[in-house]
């Protein structure tokens, strides 16, 4: 049978938001780990709202901790106790989501692999779901190959499978992972 050889991961990466490349932090060629930072957009305006709401959830914290005190000795009212800690539970969910946004300006590898040619450049505006750069793993690849119905139930997972590569000497082995459990029904 024909086959094709495909990675077994590869996904062409783009950022979750669109705004200024800062830094492209990668080399053209060049195997990553997962995880690894790989573009920073502009996040100024992102972290200066970050400081912002850290510095109100320290003052509320304060407040809330002196209406403490005077609830336990009846010098405050239950329902503006109540309203502080609203407020606090607030700020840090406030500040839960400026960190996911600041998150969103980062385009980290979602799994190790090697790096395609970059298409941005630090200082250009980039828009949401622009393609970066492509990431291709390349230690796990993927045979891919249709065989007639009639041979279906001779096939089975984990079974071995010879094969060759053009212009490559010798046999290659495989093992079968999957078996895709439609029927193609223009070819069978």
């Amino acid at each position: 049978a024909a086959a094709s050889i495909d990675a077994r991961e590869s996904v062409e990466l783009s950022p979750e938001k669109g705004g200024r490349v800062r830094q492209v932090l990668f080399r053209e060629g060049n195997k990553v780990n997962k995880g690894a930072l790989l573009v920073k957009l502009n996040d100024d305006d992102l972290q200066a709202q970050l400081k912002r709401l850290e510095l109100q959830l320290e003052l509320s914290m304060q407040r809330l901790a002196r209406l403490e005190k005077l609830l336990a000795v009846n010098g405050t009212s239950q329902e503006e106790f109540d309203q502080m800690s609203n407020n606090v539970a607030v700020l840090e969910a406030d500040i839960e989501l400026t960190k996911a946004e600041i998150a969103k300006t980062e385009i980290r590898a979602p799994f190790q692999g090697v790096l395609g040619l970059k298409n941005i450049s630090e200082g250009a505006v980039i828009q949401a779901g622009i393609p970066i750069v492509s990431l291709v793993q390349q230690d796990d690849l993927l045979l891919d190959f249709l065989i007639p119905e009639r041979y279906y139930g001779q096939v089975n997972l984990a079974m071995p499978v010879q094969f060759q590569v053009e212009g490559q000497a010798g046999e290659f082995t495989a093992r079968i992972i999957a078996l895709e459990p439609r029927i193609e029904e223009g070819t069978r």
